[in-house]
């Protein structure tokens, strides 16, 4: 949704340019904000094309493959199709009418595992207390976990499996966390793992080490915080197959990213 945002404060830079031009200005510009990009078309629709010097558009549309929003977030597929942008050009450019945009998201098993391996939710994984199962050498006592090494398997019809080394502190062996579980949509905003199996070197696992993979995984896709922007960003549907992830979303935009209305 972040590079929705950047589409919307960049149309109040292209009054006075026409059709061709204005493509190449927007890809260029959304480019920029980018780490990388393998492909990226951007098509605006004016028609005539004065009307964008009055900051009115009847359609933007955009389809990238292979897009760094961040050098450890890469998105596999994303097309972006708004509804007609009415732009007031004044002094402080503002949306005549809140602004709407249909998404279409891919993520690969491999974005997602790079996602999942950034340092912000490698952090959250660590210094976890917990009481080990006496099956796997716990001593009756809570101790300090630290997971390593997560790594997701897309295995298709909305399943998933997630498997993470555990370190315990103070200990040299190192066990496996495995679980199996249903991926859905949580308040249409965040992945909620559904009726998950736990295992621990495949003995059950204690409801807090399983607590902390579900805070993790929720980490990777949430749209929450955008709403702080004025934006109201929404999944309706999620569909898991054989090694991909796929989002149709939408996004209501009420004001142009860094503007006060």
């Amino acid at each position: 949704m972040s590079i929705v945002v950047g589409l919307i404060a960049l149309i109040a830079s292209l009054s006075g340019i026409g059709g061709y031009y204005a493509d190449n200005l927007v890809r260029d510009l959304v480019r920029s904000q980018l780490s990388g990009a393998e492909r990226l078309e951007v098509r605006i629709e004016a028609i005539p094309n004065y009307k964008l010097v009055s900051g009115e558009i009847d359609r933007l549309r955009l389809a990238g493959r292979g897009l760094y929003l961040r050098p450890d977030l890469r998105v596999a597929r994303l097309d972006v199709e708004t509804d007609g942008i009415l732009v007031d050009l004044g002094s402080t450019p503002r949306l005549r009418r809140p602004l709407q945009a249909a998404v279409n998201l891919e993520l690969t098993e491999a974005d997602l595992n790079r996602a999942l391996n950034t340092p912000e939710i490698l952090k959250s994984l660590q210094g976890l207390k917990a009481e080990l199962p006496g099956g796997v050498g716990g001593s009756g006592q809570p101790e300090v976990l630290n997971f390593t090494d997560p790594h997701i398997t897309l295995i298709g019809e909305n399943q998933v499996i997630v498997q993470s080394v555990v370190r315990v502190e103070g200990k040299t062996k190192t066990l496996l966390v495995t679980f199996r579980s249903g991926l859905a949509v949580d308040r249409y905003t965040r992945l909620r793992l559904v009726n998950p199996v736990f295992t621990l070197d495949e003995v059950p696992v204690p409801p807090e080490i399983a607590d902390v993979f579900l805070s993790g995984i929720n980490q990777v896709v949430d749209l929450e915080p955008l709403a702080k922007q004025g934006i109201d960003a929404r999944i309706l549907e999620l569909e898991v197959a054989p090694g991909q992830l796929n989002f149709v979303g939408f996004a209501r935009i009420e004001k142009i990213p860094g503007t006060i209305r």
